[in-house]
């Protein structure tokens, strides 16, 4: 007990021999090393023991699991190195270090607490490292526990075998086993077992989680969620993969999700509440999946950039004043349209194009070989589009698809080439004199000149995400533009000439750098507009349904999301307007207008 440290009030504080040398031969746990085994998939075992120390990360975990192929590629995201002395165990001493205590609670027996770490009031707590600021409190039962700093485990939750990383959070009344939390996430009031609960994921409500392999996270779980359970009447042998965000309110009310499933690439897709998920592999970002005709579900590919770009626009702003764990800040700060997320949406789109043309598959659900209308076509599962799973798409869900995908893809691109063009010409004094120099420092001198030539589709990839190989997508902190705006700009500029051929190969490159910026802003407009659209429909709606709705509930027209998308079209169409003019006026020597 060092300096400062202090134990209050307690039954029985103590470290047995045998529970050391349980702890390390049983379940990897060594507090001299700090370090632990957790085993996360099925819950009946299966290889998936990932050796954890207490400054681990998620780079750390998800190369373990081999989710980013087996290395990082020597990109930007580094490992943690720890090599445990061999031979040695941890002594038979419990550690308190200064300003740490624990106060009464009955048992505890072979712990190590940080600076500043408190066990209070819990009910039993063995084989834990509490690390500075972290706390176990509440009539909370905890065994075979790494927190790092600042996280927690509360109020009448059970924890065992678990791995809480910065500013995490069990509790109230959570019951978990075998699970990972990646930083600033929060599971109250549910089931977590055999999990990798990503970073800025929630499940706030009673709801049972089983077996999720969800190292992104940035999602919640709706109540009564379903995801996971012995449902095949054999053993718990099978588990589910998730992509980013696909939990939010995507996980929704009383869904139930039937393994295996894999949603990892499909970011952001929405499970509509009461949807009964059969096993199956989709690959459409930003989708609603929702209850259809016939007892088969329906996909509306990229809804959510479409129709709820507000939802977008919000998570946004919520994630970037969320990360509040400043140890885990190197990796965490990914922009949600990124260069891997982008490349999903172009092979999904030009899937969805492909199933059109595609008169050898089974359209309309037309047995018959007699083909119905464009309009009345209905494509069903993967024999029609590949990676639309066990649901059926429509015909509208797929043009909604096309348009929401090809607007994300460009407006991404174009707003890439509008920032690099605006930070090379500043000011107004002098732009137009190094407007052409600007956009061959960019790479797209070829705009002033006769037509661009367009690189081939292979080097816009960020990663393996466009192929239908059962596989991760590239993690976010393995991509080059995760801190490189060199290798993003890159990213952006080959798609601007794949995605828009026919503007940049026009025979006038001024023209065509015009039009470039004129599509750039007029995107920025129509999404802004949707954004306003999307909160205005939930306004209207509320005030025909709800007595004093308007008066308490605050309108689009204030909404900060609602206000910044605005504000954000507005600085986008004042930056083209200002290189517009500073292409005019040029002289003729420069300007190709």
């Amino acid at each position: 007990v060092l300096s400062g440290a202090a134990v209050v009030g307690c039954g029985s504080v103590r470290c047995p021999a045998s529970t050391v040398s349980g702890s390390r031969e049983g379940h990897g746990l060594d507090l001299l090393d700090g370090t632990a085994d957790v085993e996360v998939g099925p819950e009946a075992g299966g290889g998936r023991v990932v050796g954890v120390n207490v400054d681990s990360t998620l780079v750390d975990v998800c190369h373990q699991l081999d989710m980013d192929g087996g290395g990082t590629g020597g990109i930007v995201a580094p490992l943690v190195s720890h090599g445990a002395a061999p031979g040695t165990s941890g002594p038979t001493v419990n550690v308190l270090c200064p300003g740490s205590a624990i106060l009464h609670t009955p048992r505890v027996e072979h712990v190590y607490l940080g600076p500043g770490a408190r066990i209070d009031s819990a009910a039993s707590v063995a084989s834990c490292l509490l690390g500075p600021g972290s706390r176990v409190e509440g009539g909370s039962t905890v065994s075979h526990a790494l927190l790092q700093w600042e996280a927690s485990i509360s109020s009448g939750s059970d924890a065992h075998h678990v791995f809480l990383m910065e500013r995490s959070a069990v509790g109230p009344h959570s019951f978990t086993a075998n699970a990972i939390y990646g930083p600033d996430s929060h599971v109250s009031g549910g089931e977590v077992h055999c999990t990798v609960f990503g970073p800025n994921a929630n499940s706030h409500h009673q709801s049972l989680l089983i077996g999720i392999l969800w190292p992104l996270g940035r999602g919640n779980v709706g109540y009564g969620s379903n995801v996971g359970s012995n449902h095949t009447g054999r053993i718990p042998d099978q588990e589910t993969s998730v992509g980013e965000g696909t939990v939010r309110p995507f996980w929704g009310l009383g869904s139930v999700i039937k393994f295996p499933v894999d949603l990892t690439h499909s970011p952001y897709t929405i499970i509509a509440a009461g949807v009964q998920l059969p096993p199956q592999r989709i690959r459409f970002p930003f989708s609603l999946i929702t209850d259809g005709p016939g007892g088969m579900n329906q996909i509306t590919p990229g809804w959510l950039l479409q129709y709820s770009p507000y939802t977008v626009a919000r998570s946004e702003v919520k994630f970037a004043n969320r990360r509040s764990a400043k140890r885990h800040d190197f990796y965490t700060g990914w922009r949600i349209l990124r260069p891997g997320v982008v490349d999903m949406l172009v092979d999904a789109r030009d899937r969805l194009v492909a199933a059109a043309k595609d008169d050898g598959r089974q359209s309309a659900g037309d047995e018959s070989g007699t083909r119905k209308s464009d309009k009345k076509r209905v494509f069903k599962t993967d024999r029609a589009v590949d990676g639309l799973g066990s649901n059926q798409l429509v015909e509208k869900g797929r043009t909604i698809g096309i348009r929401a995908y090809t607007d994300a893809v460009q407006r991404y691109a174009l707003r890439g080439m509008l920032e690099r063009i605006a930070a090379a010409t500043a000011t107004d004094k002098g732009a137009s004199s190094s407007i052409e120099q600007a956009l061959v420092g960019l790479g797209l001198g070829n705009l002033m000149a006769t037509g661009a030539s367009v690189p081939s589709s292979s080097t816009t990839k960020a990663g393996s995400s466009a192929s239908s190989k059962v596989d991760w997508p590239v993690l976010p902190w393995n991509e080059p533009g995760h801190a490189d705006d060199d290798a993003l700009w890159a990213h952006q500029r080959t798609t601007i000439l794949n995605e828009l051929p026919s503007i940049v190969d026009d025979s006038d490159g001024g023209v065509a750098l015009v039009q470039l910026l004129d599509r750039c802003a007029a995107l920025e407009d129509d999404h802004a507009e949707r954004v306003h659209k999307s909160k205005s429909r939930d306004d209207a709606r509320g005030a025909k349904t709800v007595p004093g709705y308007a008066a308490v509930h605050i309108s689009a027209g204030e909404d900060k999301v609602v206000l910044a998308a605005r504000g954000e079209a507005d600085e986008v169409r004042g930056q083209v307007e200002r290189i517009k003019r500073a292409l005019v006026g040029g002289g003729a020597g420069r300007s190709r207008l």
